[in-house]
């Protein structure tokens, strides 16, 4: 038997799936036989069908940024580059996904008729090893499909030099938003409270951090903080919503959205913690439900690196820190109220639907700065970046470290502006459903990976 690889020469980097479609594949399905196919030209010749808009834009050419990226045969095979022999990497940027660039081209498959009763069936055209590559056939199967892989450091995060599938929006610095990711969001972070600039700045009041610790919030001194140079957790809140649908399923009805909001002691802004599906902001044209201009190009997709933006996957998970400009969260409840059945807002521009408070309490570790809660989340999706509706959610999350920050034990009902409510404990998700497969897991906010 031969010895195992090493680790480090396995394969394990992200596996994306494409779709590789001929020069027709612009054509929308020919209508019905009893009305012309397509209307005649002057010399007598039919006009070529029109672009189908689901697929490709108006001049034919292919839309850019797909959930299932294609590309076009005559592209692909143009843009082959052998790395070895048998070994293929599709050089350049796939179907406008910056994340997706110079992939290694794993295999070739494609849906083929069985010939029994209308059957079809899965043939391999091609797999990594083996060399004619560039001899595919010109005339393609109805679906074709190319199975791409990333390099390894692709499994732990969005770059070779930052791990940790977390990013954070810091949509409130007096520079000018930044968004930044794993490990650089610490390095960040500290590089702007060392340049006496930090995002405790408002565009609306541009002063540095450390002469804002010395103006008047409010009308009261701010003296207990003096002594801080980063900011400083002082309470969190669990917030659960349902999301705006206008017709419910069964499943929509058990569905609810929890985060964890944070409230920092220089009171100007408060920070969102999210978990969701990996890449599900970048996928969908960085569309957050925390920020204002989610609908009209969002900021928050324009300042995301061009290497985190690819299709979403709802089998691995992300966390998601939004700095959101309310000083409260008598502010962020407001905003939700807004943008809910509470608000003036028609339908289909709401948000949420039932949005509540569920849970407030102090944050009582003594490592409680930004830096450290930043450290926290980056710790716990190093051990884990798997997402699942049933076990690993945003609930299971956010019971985990509402109760971490909290310090309170297992099984004691949590409080919030109504007083205590015994319908809901730390360490606990939200909704029921989610509370048969759930595991408590602060530990792994603490340690290293």
């Amino acid at each position: 038997m031969d010895a195992p690889r090493p680790q480090s020469e396995l394969k394990t980097g992200m596996i994306w799936h494409a779709q590789i479609v001929d020069e027709k594949y612009n054509s929308k399905p020919p209508p019905p036989t009893c009305t012309p196919i397509r209307p005649l030209r002057a010399d007598g010749t039919r006009s070529l069908p029109t672009a189908d808009p689901k697929h490709c834009l108006p001049d034919g050419a292919l839309k850019p940024r797909r959930p299932i990226p294609h590309i076009r045969l005559d592209d692909f095979l143009a843009r082959l580059e052998e790395k070895a022999p048998g070994n293929f990497i599709l050089a350049g940027e796939l179907n406008g996904w910056g994340a997706l660039r110079d992939l290694e081209v794993v295999s070739i498959t494609a849906k083929v008729p069985t010939g029994i009763m209308g059957g079809m069936t899965v043939k391999r055209l091609w797999s990594t090893g083996q060399p004619a590559l560039k001899k595919l056939p010109e005339k393609l199967p109805k679906s074709v499909r190319v199975t791409l892989r990333q390099p390894n450091w692709s499994a732990k995060g969005w770059s070779e030099t930052a791990s940790g599938m977390v990013f954070w929006a810091a949509l409130q610095r007096a520079q000018g938003p930044r968004l930044t990711f794993g490990d650089n969001i610490v390095k960040s972070l500290e590089e702007d409270v060392d340049d006496g600039a930090s995002t405790a700045a408002t565009p609306s009041s541009p002063m540095s951090w450390n002469r804002m610790r010395h103006h008047v919030m409010d009308g009261i001194p701010n003296h207990a903080n003096l002594l801080h140079s980063m900011p400083q957790a002082t309470t969190a809140h669990m917030v659960a919503h349902k999301y705006t649908i206008e017709y419910e399923s069964a499943k929509d009805m058990i569905t609810w959205h929890t985060l964890v909001l944070i409230e920092w002691d220089h009171g100007l802004y408060c920070s969102v913690f999210e978990l969701a599906w990996w890449n599900g902001l970048s996928g969908y044209g960085g569309k957050s439900n925390f920020v204002r201009d989610r609908d009209a190009n969002p900021v928050l997709y324009k300042v995301m690196p061009p290497e985190m933006k690819s299709p979403w996957n709802s089998s691995l998970a992300e966390v998601r820190i939004i700095d959101v400009p309310c000083k409260n969260v008598d502010e962020f409840e407001a905003f939700l109220h807004e943008y809910s059945e509470k608000g003036d807002l028609p339908m289909e521009k709401q948000r949420f639907k039932l949005p509540e408070v569920a849970a407030s309490a102090p944050v009582r570790l003594m490592n409680r700065s930004q830096a450290d809660l930043f450290r926290y989340v980056l710790n716990y999706m190093k051990r884990e970046t798997r997402y699942s509706e049933q076990a690993r959610n945003c609930q299971t999350f956010a019971a985990d470290f509402f109760g971490f920050l909290a310090g309170k034990a297992e099984g004691i009902p949590v409080s919030n502006k109504n007083g205590p409510r015994n319908d809901l404990m730390y360490f606990q998700p939200f909704h029921q459903v989610c509370r048969a497969f759930y595991k408590p897991r602060p530990h792994l906010f603490p340690y290293d990976p």
